[in-house]
């Protein structure tokens, strides 16, 4: 397949990895492969969706899609925001502190392994960054929206989906508006999806935004997973520094930037979260959870775990058991 048609032409791409054909805007997944689909939409010709909900036997080497001659003149990617709607296509088995949306600019992270064995259920929109700054003129009070919006630099943020973004999606995901309003639909909706987005990152703290490498990202997720591993150990700032090969001030501060909030304050938020599905799925008592979670205070766990769910984790407990 030349470049050109896999530029614009994902499913075709992905087809072509599967070994099977695209029928009505869709790839169902060969039974030999695994099941499920791939779907694509394009409401209009500033926006493109795709739709990834399979779970694949082996996983399927990815080949990059997009940037094969990035100095072609006419070879336009770094125009389009991604935005990666990560397991928000999940069953209720995936609770909604699990699901998040990835914002990259200049096609960071572009080469993201799509066709993993584990399967996925995602939903990926590219929007031409030029489409938004017309509809978005008042941008410079949050720097953060301001760089997404002029997309000239390679940025990378990570944010939780909320409830109201995830009730859009399932709209989208379920549009069952007739042919002729379909594309009208879809770009209305895409439209409130970001801009609910968009108005949650430019109420993080007011900060420098700074360009990020794809080795630096790399690091940085690796200090993430690093820490979500072992949630019952607090992290040790100059270890993960040394382990991600960057000082201590660059690591928080891009740690920061990706993640907006402290690589304290998110390791113990993922801390309670996790503490919080352990006594959903009925793991032990508050003392077992909050011991095994690392917490010798059990009193600093009830308060934390009131901070960050909304209540103590005995009304959570019970609540539960309803």
């Amino acid at each position: 397949m030349d470049r050109k048609r896999r530029e614009h032409d994902p499913l075709s791409f992905f087809a072509e990895m599967l070994g099977t054909n695209v029928e009505n805007g869709e790839i169902r997944i060969p039974i030999e492969k695994g099941e499920g689909y791939i779907r694509g939409a394009r409401p209009n010709r500033h926006m493109g969706l795709l739709f990834f909900n399979f779970r694949l036997k082996e996983k399927i080497e990815y080949q990059h899609l997009l940037q094969e001659d990035a100095n072609d003149e006419k070879f336009d990617q770094f125009r389009y925001l991604l935005f990666q709607f990560r397991e928000c296509m999940a069953d209720h088995t995936v609770p909604l502190s699990q699901r998040f949306v990835q914002i990259s600019t200049m096609c960071v992270n572009m080469e993201e392994k799509v066709l993993e064995s584990n399967g996925c259920a995602d939903l990926y929109i590219t929007i031409d960054s030029d489409y938004l700054l017309k509809k978005i003129p008042c941008y410079d009070d949050s720097p953060i929206l301001k760089s997404i919006l002029f997309n000239d630099r390679p940025l990378f943020f990570e944010h939780s989906i909320s409830k109201a973004m995830q009730d859009i999606i399932n709209e989208i995901v379920d549009c069952k508006m007739p042919e002729a309003l379909k594309n009208y639909f879809l770009t209305t909706e895409v439209d409130e999806l970001i801009c609910r987005l968009l108005a949650f990152l430019s109420q993080r703290p007011k900060q420098t935004v700074y360009p990020i490498s794809a080795q630096d990202l790399k690091a940085v997720y690796g200090v993430r997973d690093t820490m979500i591993e072992k949630l019952n150990t607090p992290p040790v700032i100059a270890q993960l520094a040394k382990g991600a090969c960057m000082s201590e001030s660059k690591l928080k501060r891009l740690f920061r930037q990706v993640f907006g909030d402290s690589i304290f304050n998110y390791y113990q938020m993922r801390r309670i979260q996790r503490a919080a599905q352990m006594l959903k799925e009925g793991y032990g008592s508050i003392s077992d959870v909050g011991y095994a979670l690392g917490f010798t205070n059990l009193s600093h766990f009830t308060r934390i775990f009131e901070r960050t769910i909304g209540m103590k984790p005995k009304a959570f407990s019970k609540q539960q058991e309803c």
